[in-house]
This record gives C-alpha cells, structure tokens and sequence, in this order.
C-alpha cells in the first residue's frame, strides 16, 4: 500500500492500508484548496477506480476539504443504495468556509442488488443523522421490502391453445411474493398478477389481451422494480441535498467527481458495463490532454518554448467510436431504440456493418450479436442482448397506474403520470450522453485533478494497472514538461511581493524585476505574453525567499 504524486494533478492510491491514509490525496485536496482561495476559481477532483481503496480517498479528501459528519453518512447510505458514480460538489463562500454541498447522480438506471440493501440498521440510523422524518424511512424501507418480495415471484410456461400460440405464462408463486409486496405498497395485489402475465390493449374493435411468454415477464418485472428502485435513490439525493442546502450564496465549488473504474469482463451483456467503460475513456482522454496537449498550445499562445513531449497512445479514436455523434455505438442504440419493430440482433449488424474491421478499436465476433472493443484496460466483448429493452427504460402504463394507486404519498410519486407515446421519453443511452458531456463541460471549467485508485494483487498487477489507467503516461509527461510551474502575472505578484517592482507599471516588467532580485537564472525562467513559466530551480528559490520573508 501507498500514494504518490504525479505533477501537481495527478495522485495514485494503492491499497487502503493505514500506512498512508490518503496522503497523495490530501495532498491534491490542499493545492485544490489553495488555487480556489487564490485564484477564485472552481476545482475538480476526479476519483477513478473501484473498492474500499476509492471509498476511503474520497472520504480522506473530502474530511481534508472541510466536509462534515453528516456528509459522510449520507454518502454511505445512498451507497448502500446503489449510488456508485457521483459528484460531491462543496459550496464555499469567499472566505473559504464551507457553507454547503449537493450530491448529484451520475447513473441513469440502478439495478435492484440481487442479496437486496445491505447495512439496514446503520442506513436507518444515518437517514435521521441526515434529518429525514420517521414517516419518509419506513417509506423507504417498505419499498425495499416489496421490490424484494417481486423479485422472487417466478413464471412458468402456460399451455399451448394451438401450433401458433406461445402459450404465454402462469404465476408460480406458492410463498405469496405478490400479496406481500402489494401489502408493502399500500397497491391492488389484483390488478398486479394480472399485468404481470398479460398486456391489455385497447383497439378499435375493444381491449385485446396478449399473455406475455416467460423471457419477456422477466423482463418487465425486473424493468418494474429496477425503475422503482431507482426513483427511490433519486428521492433519497433530493431529499439530502434539500436537508443540506444552507439557503446561503456560494462563491467556488471544489467537485469530487467519483467514476468507476475499467469493466474488464470476458463477457458483458448489460448496458452498465458499457457505460462505466465509456466514462473510463472519456475521462481518460481529458487527461492525456491536459498532460500531454494543453500544456504545448498554452507554450504557443503566449509565444515560450515549447517542450519536446514523449509519444503517447491517444484514445481519442475509441471515444469517438463510442459516442461521436451520429454513428458511435451509443448514437446507433439511441437511434435503433426510438424505432419500435428494431431488435438486438439488428443493432449489433448495424453497428458491426458501421466499423467493421476499419477501425482498430473494434472487432466483430463470429457469435450473434457480439463485438468487441479495445479500451484502455484491454479487450472487452459485449453481448448486445437485451440491450434496446434496457436501454429503453420500458416499464408499461399500466403498472404507473398501478403504483400511483398507492395510499403512501411517497410510493405513489415514484414512476411518472402514463404517457401515451413511450417514445416520448428519453432512453437511457441519451441521458447517459447528455450527462457525461454536462460533466467534461463543468470540468473545462475548473482546474482538474485526478486520484487513481488501485488494489492490486501483486506488483506486476500494479504495473499494469498504472498503465491502463494512464499513469504511466502522465509520469512520462511530467517528467518532460521543464515547467513545473505557470502563473499569470498577477498570480505572480499575490504571492510575490518586492518594493523593486512598485515604480514599473507593466505587470510582466514587475515580475521580471522580482525574478532578478531573488537571482534566478533566465533559462530557468520563461516570459509569455500573460503567464511566467517556472522551472524546478526557479520554484525553488521562490519558495526559499517565502520562507526566509521580507
């Protein structure tokens, strides 16, 4: 176990062991802290990886930031609900004191977990440390209780009436699974058998019943009670997020962006896996172009030398083919799950017709419905079945209607009022697009940091997880970079005061006076138009002169 520093915006987490608690993290916390004060300007700090490694930095990052107890409860309890991506955006005011926080969801759908919520008892506790009513979590834990009990009711196969009938399903539910969820709802336990099996749809000539057969009862329970579930972890962020807002103005935020880490699975059949693996590239590549790019066009602009940077593996590619706009593989989904009579087998031949062998990043796979993608952390296959009903967000009319029959004002509030037209409604992978992109959009805004976090199983497993995620990259790129430090001017002189410089009136003139006085050598030193560039042995000498004083 350990932590180090990459440059100044990037820090490595191995393990969770006591003997560094987060000292690579702290220390991103505290210079995030220091340009926000200083330069009065928004930070960011991205936490990549997977585990108790990435719990325990976020939570020593967010301690070294100011965050309270309540804060920290709350964040373990909506984990417990499912809430894996997030951003924790703490609100200062101009001084520095911490007046507020709001947690926002990164995930579009949570899936209900199959051992059900762990830690009921700690959950309970930290909701009313939160400050929310009694009424509101025996709310919460009644619709645990009844997506638990729907979750068991199993199907069978119904009997044929003739060759061309699927003979549809029966309930098989000798433990009354349905009556206690129903109980838990305050619902019709009636009205919930029925719309299980069969879909009634009203036509010209009157209401035609089409039974469902086995695989697509499955399918629209769990839709149900993963709709459901989610909704509820929705209700819990608004209802913190309420009970922590101090109603005071805020100057800058610092955000603790929390991703997860690369999904490397032989095989990934669900559109979460896909996801995750897009938002690993996407933050990624922001990366590589801070590291590598940015700092190039920064030299340029205000007219200094540019450093020789090493080459480096851009997956800028492999974004594009993910979600560029128009023909990327999320694209292609949204497109083929707006049109009704699409299937998956479908949309994987248009996605594999789409790149095909052109592009290095993907390749098709001889079994049906099947590609693969080359991501950062390796090969990884995708099985596209179930991928439109998924992604589609599908939970049918009628069971809206069921639940907002419920006598619980909370339960009855959780799906929306029915729509007629599904299509309506934004699919999952869109959502997912305009979230991801909102996300790289507030980061431009703010100066980016990034935490890796990894639990290795052994030192070359380390290696090789410092190379995917990129870290190796950067390392290289820090190393190359001379600069290890830019200021604007005005920068400059809030840290830097002499009286040398109070008889000239161009900032870049009184910072050159300062740099001579101190004795630093020109080549250590270079003059852009808006910013000075620093290397080690300027920075150095800087720091002495602060600590030796006036």
């Amino acid at each position: 176990t350990g932590s180090f520093v990459v440059g100044d915006k990037v820090a490595v987490v191995v393990g969770s062991g006591p003997s560094h608690q987060g000292n690579g993290a702290k220390e991103l916390a505290h210079g995030a802290r220091v340009d926000m004060l200083k330069n009065k300007t928004d930070q960011c700090i991205v936490f990549s990886g997977a585990g108790k490694t990435k719990r325990e930095a976020l939570k020593t990052t967010m301690k070294h930031l100011g965050g309270t107890d309540r804060m920290e409860k709350a964040l373990f309890f909506l984990e417990c609900f499912g809430l894996n991506e997030r951003c924790v955006k703490l609100q200062y005011d101009e001084g520095g004191a911490l007046v507020g926080a709001r947690i926002e969801d990164m995930t579009q759908k949570v899936p209900f977990p199959a051992s059900g919520v762990p830690c009921r008892y700690e959950c309970s506790s930290y909701m009313r440390v939160c400050g929310l009513q009694e009424r509101d979590i025996e709310a919460v834990w009644a619709v645990v209780t009844g997506c638990e009990h729907l979750m068991k009711v199993q199907f069978v196969d119904g009997k044929k009436k003739d060759y061309w009938d699927d003979g549809g399903c029966a309930l098989g539910d000798p433990d009354n699974n349905v009556e206690k969820t129903c109980w838990a709802w305050g619902t019709d336990a009636d009205v919930l058998r029925t719309e299980l099996v069969c879909t009634t749809i009203q036509a010209r000539g009157g209401p035609i019943v089409k039974e469902h057969p086995v695989p697509l009862a499955n399918r629209m329970r769990n839709s149900l009670v993963d709709s459901i579930f989610t909704a509820l972890l929705k209700w819990l962020i608004n209802a913190v997020n309420s009970l922590m807002d101090s109603g005071g103005s805020h100057t800058n935020l610092v955000s603790l962006l929390d991703v997860a880490g690369p999904a490397k699975k032989p095989l990934s059949p669900t559109l979460q896996q896909l996801f995750q693996n897009i938002s690993c590239e996407v933050v990624h590549s922001h990366f590589l172009y801070h590291s590598f790019v940015k700092g190039g066009e920064e030299c340029l602009c205000e007219g200094v030398q540019c450093p020789n940077m090493p080459p480096f593996v851009d997956n800028m590619p492999c974004v594009q083919m993910l979600v560029g706009p128009g023909s990327g593989v999320l694209p292609l989904l949204n497109h083929d799950s707006s049109l009704g009579p699409s299937t998956d087998i479908g949309l994987c031949d248009t996605i594999v017709d789409t790149f095909g062998e052109k592009n290095p990043f993907f390749k098709s796979e001889s079994v049906a419905g099947c590609f693969t993608v080359r991501h950062i952390s390796g090969n990884v296959s995708y099985d596209v079945n179930g991928w439109l009903h998924e992604n589609r967000m599908a939970v049918k009319p009628a069971f809206k209607y069921f639940m907002r029959a419920s006598d619980d004002p909370l339960i009855k509030n959780l799906l929306p009022e029915p729509h007629e037209n599904v299509n309506l409604y934004a699919s999952r992978g869109s959502m997912f697009l305009n979230r991801i992109t909102e996300v790289i959009r507030e980061v431009n805004l703010m100066t980016p940091r990034l935490v890796v976090c990894l639990e290795p199983a052994s030192p070359m497993h380390a290696m090789e997880q410092l190379s995917a995620c990129g870290v190796l990259d950067m390392m290289e790129a820090a190393a190359a970079d001379p600069y290890t430090m830019r200021l604007t001017y005005k920068q400059f002189e809030d840290r830097f005061k002499s009286a040398s410089m109070n008889s000239l009136t161009n900032p870049k003139d009184r910072v050159k006076a300062v740099c001579k006085k101190l004795g630093i050598n020109p080549e250590s030193a270079q003059f852009g138009s808006t910013k000075i560039f620093l290397k080690a042995e300027a920075v150095r000498k800087l720091q002495d002169a602060i600590e030796m004083g006036p």
